[in-house]
């Protein structure tokens, strides 16, 4: 789950990615559209598990029905704290959610614009940007590491 906000390759996000680009070559090269669904599918469901898994946020991915609940839950119990003076509860997952419902409607905008070009080799599109979130990504937003000293600095600094 918390994988990617810990440092660390995601295996279960970057097996997702794989398996859209499995997907793609059962519908291209095997002519399999039904085994392409299927590939999806279950790939979808398996990024579903993981971000639903997220510690701090869990968030489903791959479909926005709970997080859209979710968020009109919090938006309401905010305008609520609001309107009696009260502290507003944490905004992260409304926040988080906004983004990936853009980034749904973005998808699918880009989707409609090149699966005309590409065909369902569209989908190796967000298999990369997946591939990137399990592997790459984790990288650049790990918290930092605590500084540990050198065994001869700590003995110094101990004199």
């Amino acid at each position: 789950g918390d994988h990617i906000f810990e440092g660390r390759t995601s295996p279960g996000m970057l097996l997702s990615s794989v398996m859209l680009v499995l997907g793609a070559y059962a519908k291209k090269e095997l002519n399999h559209s039904t085994l392409c669904m299927q590939i999806w599918a279950l790939s979808q469901g398996l990024m579903n598990g993981i971000t639903s898994r997220f510690s701090s946020v869990p968030l489903r991915a791959t479909h926005t029905a709970g997080g859209q609940t979710d968020s009109g839950i919090t938006i309401a119990q905010a305008l609520i704290a609001l309107r009696h003076g009260r502290a507003v509860p944490c905004m992260r997952k409304v926040i988080i959610n906004a983004i990936c419902c853009l980034g749904l409607v973005f998808g699918g905008w880009m989707a409609g614009r090149t699966h005309k070009k590409w065909g369902v080799m569209t989908a190796l599109i967000p298999a990369g940007a997946l591939a990137f979130s399990a592997t790459l990504l984790p990288k650049l937003i790990a918290p930092p590491s605590p500084m540990v000293l050198a065994p001869s600095a700590s003995r110094a600094a101990l004199v």
